[in-house]
């Protein structure tokens, strides 16, 4: 399934972003303009690399992959190893274009799939001339999740009972790799690639090793069963398990987390065929979550038509908080304002296909007709009479403030506030003007 995210913690830090953004564009745009003056390639990378920290920060892996490329085409440029032109300019502007867009969108309620930014991904890396790249570089799944627990015991092996076995094994796999290569219809050779496969998860004790190996299994029944053609990518994948195989005979048994990816990947491309598949690759497709984790050209179809009714939503639901907020305040005559919105809001949710916003958005709408039929079911708010002294100034004041909170306020518990903190207190060397209750 795709990718849930918490869009608040992107919603606070999304300006800055692009802010940044435009900051990197306007400096590139400033060195095309200039080729001889390379400073401008310094403010981008700074640029790019504060709205990456922001990305970071909130967890979007495969946005911070592809700011990542981003910012090595530009050093590339900075440290003239790559010629200036026009293709790059141009390609290193549509990325930062691409990239605003693209955090828009999961603002807007689109799934976080980083994979639409591959293509242009693939452009930046080829700018730079990189070779080993794919699309698991921007495809995350979860990798906490395990497979089915086994139905046989593990095999235990001595130390070198395990090596001559692996070793064994090893050398099934490059017999059946091999004739693989040569004839693509032979499912015997795939037959052969998957029993190794399956011999070396047999003896696996550590889980996050044992998944790799049980989720290749499933990636071969795939190839076996004709979920998957034998693509370019499926070749080097199938290089790149030999290549694990190698380094587990010597003696180097972790699972590059890339290479996991890489696997889950094309299994859910399994999923995208019309082709029949074995048992073992829809648990693995369900054991790992994988299902809706890559777009298709129906998702970016859905995604476009829902767009402009989702930033409709968000601006209704940003005007019943408003008088929402005018009520709370002391403005009765808002109450039925936001009746109104909410009405509106109820609407528009209903649009998205969500079942559980249109209902979240159905219950407010209820409650707000409610109490507007029932005034006096309404909250409305206590305010005290108090005021601190006229003539004091605004830090004697705030004491003031803050003594008598501290005095007459307590918790629902009855328990009096513990501590009460009177600002502009300095965090990190920045002056906060504020007052903060702690209890």
């Amino acid at each position: 399934m795709p990718s849930v995210i918490d869009i608040g913690p992107l919603s606070w830090v999304k300006s800055e972003i692009d802010s940044s953004l435009e900051r990197a564009r306007a400096s590139l745009k400033g060195y095309a303009a200039n080729l001889g003056d390379r400073k401008p390639l310094k403010a981008a990378q700074s640029h790019l690399h504060q709205a990456y920290g922001a990305v970071q920060i909130v967890g979007l892996n495969g946005v911070s992959r592809f700011f990542e490329e981003a910012e090595r085409l530009v050093a590339e440029l900075e440290a003239g190893r790559l010629q200036a032109d026009r293709k790059t300019f141009d390609t290193l502007d549509r990325a930062a274009q691409a990239i605003g867009k693209y955090l828009a969108e999961l603002l807007d309620g689109i799934p976080d799939q980083p994979l639409r930014l591959y293509p242009l991904y693939m452009e930046l890396a080829s700018l730079r001339g990189a070779k080993d790249i794919s699309e698991a570089d921007l495809y995350f799944p979860d990798l906490n999740l395990h497979p089915p627990p086994r139905e046989e015991h593990p095999v235990r092996l001595s130390a070198a009972d395990l090596d001559t076995y692996l070793r064994g094994q090893r050398t099934r796999f490059q017999r059946g790799f091999l004739n693989w290569l040569k004839e693509l219809t032979d499912k015997s050779s795939i037959a052969d690639m998957l029993a190794a496969v399956d011999g070396i998860e047999s003896t696996q004790l550590v889980p996050a090793q044992r998944a790799f190996w049980w989720a290749a299994g499933a990636f071969y029944q795939a190839l076996a069963e004709g979920g998957l053609a034998p693509e370019p990518g499926v070749k080097q994948l199938c290089s790149k398990i030999e290549q694990q195989m190698r380094r587990m005979t010597e003696g180097s048994p972790a699972v590059p987390e890339r290479l996991m990816r890489e696997v889950l990947y094309w299994i859910a491309r399994a999923a995208m065929t019309d082709l029949a598949t074995n048992e073992r690759v829809r648990e693995a497709q369900q054991a790992f979550r994988l299902e809706g984790s890559l777009p298709s050209v129906e998702q970016a179809a859905d995604q476009s038509l829902r767009m402009p009714m989702a930033r409709a939503l968000r601006e209704r639901v940003a005007n019943a908080k408003d008088a929402w907020n005018r009520f709370a305040s002391g403005a009765e005559a808002s109450l039925a304002v936001f009746a109104r919105h909410a009405d509106s809001v109820k609407d528009q949710a209903g649009q998205l296909g969500s079942a559980d916003l249109g209902a979240l958005a159905r219950e407010i709408a209820v409650i707000a007709a409610y109490l507007v039929t029932n005034p006096d079911k309404a909250p409305v708010a206590d305010w005290s009479s108090w005021r601190p002294d006229g003539d004091a100034s605004r830090d004697a004041a705030a004491k003031q403030i803050a003594d008598r909170v501290s005095k007459e306020y307590r918790l629902p518990s009855g328990r009096p506030l513990g501590a009460v903190l009177v600002g502009p207190p300095v965090v990190q060397d920045v002056r906060v003007r504020a007052i903060a209750v702690r209890p």
